[in-house]
Order: structure tokens, then sequence, then C-alpha cells
């Protein structure tokens, strides 16, 4: 991902909870440049109390202005759940950085990004999404967010509760909402008893059997890759489940969100 400018990045957003994200490299500089300034100010102030430590920059509003203009569009891409980030998108990212800021979020339990907190909804996948977003200053204004699978339900959440930050929705294999009635039909029809089975295998032959389903004219892969494939991407076991549970809604008690559309005329 360095070849094409991309930079991995941890963030600890709130207590308890880090994310790990790759961004473009003058991005993660910005963040890694933020994170030294506020440790070495608040040792300054330690040592200096009562009195300012930096100055304020005084910054150009047209020259800053300039720099938004030429800065490309952002596009924040979240993975399904049998994959992290990288791992997801790793064959779309080339081609889309030689026009947008590209930004691969890890969704908790997933790559490395934790939390300690206990509610573990999409809901609280995409206000943690927002607030790395926020708290990060990765881009400017608003975005463009891709989701696959999981990540499509996550995008659904962050695009309904911040309508300002997510300017445009691109969402395959997902729904808004995963009802009970919806499961008991996908699920049983695949020949199991909850998501949990299909989802997080527990041999190589399950693995085989999720990418089977998922991938359409999947490519001949060797015994080794699926066994490495089995090792490395299924950690947090336990935590990837309860997400599973709270994944789950009444379907008594679903409904489709009012998103904002903006109809621009064809030509």
């Amino acid at each position: 991902m360095t070849l094409v400018g991309l930079r991995h990045q941890a963030v600890e957003i709130e207590p308890g909870t880090t994310i790990k994200f790759w961004a473009p490299s003058e991005t993660t500089k910005k963040v890694k440049e933020k994170a030294e300034e506020n440790v070495l100010s608040s040792i300054l102030r330690c040592l200096v109390p009562n009195k300012l430590v930096f100055e304020k920059v005084k910054v150009d509003p047209e020259e800053e202005e300039k720099k938004k203009k030429t800065k490309m569009p952002a596009v924040v891409l979240l993975h399904g759940f049998t994959c992290e980030g990288i791992m997801t998108w790793q064959l779309q990212v080339r081609p889309l950085t030689s026009k947008y800021a590209i930004y691969i979020l890890d969704l908790l339990f997933f790559g490395h990004s934790i939390t300690s907190r206990t509610d573990w909804s999409p809901e609280f996948q995409g206000e943690c999404m927002v607030l790395l977003i926020k708290f990060s200053e990765l881009f400017a204004n608003n975005c463009a967010v891709v989701g696959f699978s999981y990540g499509g339900m996550v995008g659904f959440k962050m695009a309904e509760l911040h309508p300002d930050m997510v300017k445009s929705l691109v969402v395959t294999g997902a729904v808004t909402a995963f009802t009970d009635s919806l499961n008991a039909k996908t699920i049983g029809r695949l020949g199991f008893s909850s998501p949990s089975d299909f989802l997080l295998p527990t041999s190589v032959e399950g693995v085989k059997t999720l990418l089977k389903a998922g991938i359409y004219m999947k490519p001949w892969l060797s015994d080794r890759v699926f066994k490495d494939y089995f090792q490395v991407m299924f950690n947090n076991r336990k935590e990837r489940a309860e997400l599973l549970e709270t994944l789950i809604s009444s379907s008594k008690d679903a409904t489709i969100p009012n998103f904002t559309q903006v109809c621009k005329p064809t030509i």
C-alpha cells in the first residue's frame, strides 16, 4: 500500500477504543504530528504552568481555500465481516488512488481495532468511524462511503446519523437492517443454524464453504492459502460472535431510514 501513497495508522478515539486504518501519507503524517504536539504540549504545560506554550499560527484564508479545492474527493472504504480492510479492498485501491483520497478503516475487532465498550451495534461502529474522522481531521469536508456486506450496514448507519458528513453512499451485499426473519431464510438456505456457524468457521473446510458462497467464479487456491486465511482472519472470535448477535433485529421493529437524496440532471 505504500507504493500507492497509503500509510498504516492507529488512533485512540477515546480511552479503551483504538481504530486502525490506512490513509494518504500526508494525512497520517498530520495525525502523527498532531498527536506528538498534544503530548509535548501537555509536558510543557506541566513544566511551565499558566503560560501559553504554543503561539497561534496565522492562517491565510485564501491559501487554505486553494488547498481545499486542490484536494481530491475523500472516499472511505468499509470492509465485510470475513476480512479486514486492506484484504477486502486491495484490488480496488490502486485504480482509485489516482482520482480519490482513499481511507481504508478497520472496524472494531477487525485488523487490531479494539474497544473496551460493550455496545457493539452497527450504530456504535458507525459512530466510532465518524469520531475517528472528526478526531483525526482526516479530511476537510464530507466524503463518499463505500461499504461491502457488514461494512455496508455500518455505512448505512453513518449516512443516517451524519448526513452532513456522508455525501454519497455505495453499498453492495448489505441491507439496512438484518432482521430475524431475513436471518432465518438466508442462513437456513445455506444450511447453517446461526450466522456465527457460517461467518466464523472453525476449520479450513468451513473457510472453503464460506468463500464458495461469497465469491463468484472463485479461482483455484491451494489448501495452504485456506489454512493461512483461517489462522489470520478469524481472531477475536468471541467478540465477533457478539457483533453478529447485536446485528440481528426484530422484523417488527425494523424501519427504513430516510436518506437525503440530491437529484442531478442527466446529460
